[in-house]
């Protein structure tokens, strides 16, 4: 392959969630792996901006089920990034 983007093994399927209060939205999710859709623990899960400096990114590990969760985000866009 040439440069440009290359598929994952990994896969994060997530629900974004607005909460009707002052706190922020939430995000949770699994992380499988693409080749045998088996939950994938310790994977680093990383929430981060579009606009970087705007608003803080987050981190997280998944659990022993691959499931992660990011709680108080402020309105913006971002990007998952799974590693």
């Amino acid at each position: 392959m040439g440069a440009g983007v290359y598929p994952s093994p990994l896969r994060a399927p997530v629900t974004f969630a607005q909460s009707s209060g002052t706190a922020g939205a939430h995000a949770e999710g699994q992380v499988v792996s693409f080749d045998t859709g088996q939950p994938l623990r310790k994977a680093t899960v990383q929430l981060l901006p579009y606009k970087p400096g705007l608003v803080p990114g987050q981190t997280a590990l998944s659990d022993d089920a691959g499931k992660f969760r990011f709680d108080d985000i402020a309105p913006g866009s971002y990007q998952l990034s799974v590693s």
